[in-house]
């Protein structure tokens, strides 16, 4: 809960983004004997602010004292002047008819908030975007249940600590913790920071001073460098139309960034031979510049593969972070986190030791109906004989899936694309349609 100053501090920062104001305007001052909290003087208005975090009807009968005489005295001097009250809470019933009786225009913060950023409708339009490659296995559909998460072990890899997403979360809120969440492929990391942008959803709902979580895919942003035309690109992938709103409220600090996919953003263009910590580093300029100017009270998220990087220290210049952040890695399922996750899809069976326990691959397998015979490979020949016969069998799986392939022919093309995928610079890829066409 926000103190008296701390709420009219916050309503100044406010006001001054909403009317365009430059810091140090938008200040209390005396006007005709009457201190009010909040005066924006713009090009043709002069904006005159009472702030109140009292819900009693005396409170706003003094406000609306205050501010018609201050008025009077501005308006003897050929002034334009708009009077406002802004209330912490929902204004009462009683509040609200004093005010309107008056002509003075009552708001509470959340609705004078609105005026710079329509947060619920971007947080509803967010939701139904996709989060990284976070799909439904089943169906296909980048479209998840709400309740879609399941707990994945979170881990600082230097002190040892165990996080949850709730935790993640504190950390973010309360310390304005910078977070790299990183780990392989089909770890589950784009699916974590949809449950972490839930979470804050869920906590600004509750309280509109939470800040509103911003939940990037970096990989719809390639050779994008400048924050504000990456913020006008998500708001238009998302669907919200107000695109210059998002800008603002970025520009207030109002935003929560949760950037997922930093491995995503190849380098654009042409270069002499570079090394490839420099190429990395360019690319993720754009990761440097929303690090450089992110202002607001919580702290940020970015994620992305781990081992992407050469060391630590790269991965500390190429994303411009700041002492003091704190690395997480996402690990595989324990056995028991993968019996409960099976058992939420009505499976019950003993994994073999040589399948992993990774998310994404389980629920594949699950997805697929092939768990049963990958279950049933004799792993005591090896686990080199288990993966190939494990292989095998999601080659002759996909196949299925086509009247013109069989599932040698898949394994063959599979083989030969990640033969090309080791011959690139980072050893793993990417891949292009041209190296698709070539094998």
């Amino acid at each position: 809960m926000l103190t008296g100053p701390q709420f009219e501090e916050e309503v100044r920062r406010l006001a001054r983004a909403i009317w365009g104001l430059k810091q140090g305007e938008g200040t209390q001052e005396f006007l005709g004997g009457e201190e009010i909290d909040c005066v924006c003087r713009t090009e043709d208005v002069i904006h005159l602010v009472e702030c109140t975090t009292l819900r009693t009807l005396q409170k706003v009968k003094d406000d609306c004292q205050s501010l018609k005489k201050a008025k009077e005295y501005l308006e003897k001097k050929g002034e334009t002047v708009k009077p406002w009250i802004v209330t912490l809470d929902e204004p009462t019933a009683d509040q609200r008819t004093w005010a309107r009786n008056h002509k003075i225009n009552l708001l509470s913060i959340e609705q004078f908030r609105s005026r710079l950023f329509k947060a619920s409708d971007y947080l509803n339009a967010r939701w139904r975007y996709r989060f990284g490659s976070a799909m439904d296995l089943d169906s296909g559909s980048w479209t998840l249940k709400d309740d879609e998460y399941f707990p994945i072990p979170l881990r600082n890899p230097k002190t040892g600590d165990h996080f949850s997403v709730v935790s993640l979360v504190e950390f973010m809120l309360s310390r304005n913790a910078i977070i790299v969440l990183v780990g392989p492929f089909g770890a589950g990391k784009s699916l974590t920071i949809r449950e972490i942008f839930r979470e804050v959803k869920r906590r600004y709902f509750k309280d509109s001073q939470c800040p509103v979580p911003l939940a990037i895919n970096l990989g719809d942003h390639v050779g994008q460098e400048e924050v504000s035309e990456a913020l006008s690109r998500h708001a238009s992938k998302v669907g919200f139309e107000a695109r210059a709103e998002l800008v603002r409220a970025w520009n207030s600090g109002l935003l929560l960034p949760l950037l997922d996919g930093f491995d995503e953003l190849p380098f654009q263009g042409w270069r002499i031979a570079t090394s490839m910590r420099q190429t990395r580093k360019d690319a993720l300029k754009l990761v440097r510049q929303l690090m450089k100017e992110h202002q607001g009270k919580g702290g940020l998220l970015v994620s992305g593969r781990d081992h992407y990087f050469d060391s630590p220290a790269e991965m500390e210049s190429a994303l411009g972070l700041p002492k003091g952040y704190i690395t997480v890695e996402v690990g595989e399922f324990t056995e028991e986190q993968a019996q409960r996750y099976l058992a939420r899809k009505s499976i019950v069976l003993p994994l073999p030791a040589w399948l992993p326990r990774k998310p994404l691959l389980l629920g594949y397998l699950a997805s697929k109906g092939l768990l049963k015979e990958v279950v049933s490979i004799d792993g005591a020949k090896g686990p080199a004989f288990a993966w190939d016969v494990f292989l095998q069998k999601i080659c002759d799986r996909e196949a299925t899936l086509s009247k013109d392939i069989d599932g040698d022919s898949v394994r063959q093309l599979l083989e030969v694309l990640a033969s090309k995928a080791r011959t690139k610079l980072q050893g793993n890829g990417p891949l292009f349609e041209s190296d698709l066409s070539a094998a």
